[in-house]
């Protein structure tokens, strides 16, 4: 995590964390800074907002989100929040600001295999989405987050049917020889 000389952290939120009220209330010394897009990256849900890195050779995908400055303080109270190190753990990474500007961050993202995909409960999709708002960002990456994690899920259980299905026929064509 990159700590500037007043022993103060920028932090990238992408979920629920873009809710400035929420935010205040969890990180009271915390200071919006700006917005920002992380490239090679795609909002999915696992009940809760996290990032999947995607082949940025493939497409220019990314995540709009914003910083926060934050403090010692700011940061405990964080890592409750986001379940840390259990649940979430954290990473640098780079942004890009409304100006081309590259920032060095830390953000959370979910521990491998602790949740599968699933889609938000309407609340939290709805904090995400004020978040969105009050920081002036279109919330289509929101919504392609939700999307692309629905069809996932469904591709995901259409596949298992199918494999349930051979494993069906295997067996039937065994009893059958």
């Amino acid at each position: 995590m990159k700590k500037n000389n007043n022993k103060t952290w920028l932090y990238f939120a992408y979920g629920s964390n873009l809710n400035k009220t929420q935010m205040a209330m969890r990180c009271p010394t915390s200071i919006p800074k700006f917005r920002a897009k992380l490239f090679g990256a795609r909002l999915v849900f696992k009940t809760y907002a996290d990032v999947k890195r995607v082949d940025t050779n493939r497409a220019r995908t990314f995540i709009m989100g914003a910083v926060y400055e934050i403090t010692k303080e700011d940061m405990k109270a964080l890592d409750y929040y986001e379940g840390f190190p259990t649940f979430y753990k954290k990473v640098n990474c780079r942004v890009m600001d409304d100006y081309g500007k590259v920032h060095q961050v830390f953000m959370y993202i979910m521990q491998p295999k602790v949740r599968k995909l699933e889609l938000p409960t309407e609340h939290y999709l709805n904090i995400c989405h004020d978040g969105f708002q009050d920081w002036g960002i279109n919330p289509k990456t929101l919504f392609a987050g939700w999307e692309w994690t629905q069809s996932e899920i469904e591709r995901r259980q259409q596949a298992k049917l199918k494999r349930q299905e051979e494993k069906l026929l295997l067996v039937g064509g065994n009893e059958n020889a």
